[in-house]
């Protein structure tokens, strides 16, 4: 038998699950919430293509049980590898990106690209039983438009999307691509402000 309207309502703030796509070396509103939500996060799926990054970002969850680390490049498609071009003496950069021209916008005269496992992001979420992700966190580097537009968003109740809306357009640009997905998300039932000046938070009311 399926679960009560009560029961689904216990498990959606005892049991959440959390995916953070870059999360670089973990110092971040992901982790932030979940130290301060502790009782109530079952998963945390941390995601990041750089493995110098992914070693920090696991000492910084190193007092989180139930933290998962995943050495990926996450992708629109079903890529199984993506080059990440870094600054080449900083490999775990907070701009590393799948995008050349965003690493160079940084200030990197010099920059090179390593192959690196990747995975579709819909595939990520099926394989790793995320599909029913409550908060979503991404800071993919000039990729979130694209990673973002591949969900398909009916098979998910993801009720918090937070994402950086800055390079929605091209870097330090917020077009036509920004407008059409906010405008899919408003259709969805989310409501969509700003965060900060990168960043912007779409939330809808949960419901079963």
């Amino acid at each position: 038998m399926g679960r009560t309207i009560l029961e689904e309502w216990v498990r959606h703030f005892q049991e959440m699950t959390i995916v953070n796509i870059g999360a670089n070396d973990g110092m971040d509103d992901c982790r932030d919430f979940v130290l301060a939500n502790r009782e109530k996060v079952r998963r945390v799926l941390l995601v990041e293509p750089s493995e110098e990054a992914l070693e920090k970002c696991k000492k910084n969850y190193s007092d989180i049980p139930n933290a998962e680390f995943f050495n990926l490049a996450i992708v629109p498609g079903d890529s199984n590898f993506a080059i990440l071009y870094s600054p080449k003496d900083e490999p775990q950069s907070h701009h590393s990106s799948l995008i050349p021209d965003h690493t160079l916008f940084h200030g990197y005269r010099k920059i090179e690209g390593i192959i690196r496992k990747a995975m579709g992001i819909e595939a990520f979420l099926k394989t790793n039983n995320a599909q029913g992700c409550d908060r979503l966190y991404i800071d993919a580097e000039g990729m979130d438009f694209h990673i973002l537009s591949a969900i398909d968003f009916s098979k998910h109740k993801i009720g918090f999307i937070r994402y950086e809306s800055y390079h929605f357009d091209g870097v330090t640009n917020k077009g036509q691509n920004h407008e059409l997905f906010v405008q899919r998300l408003v259709g969805l039932g989310y409501s969509v402000r700003p965060d900060g000046q990168w960043n912007e938070i779409a939330e809808k009311s949960w419901n079963i």
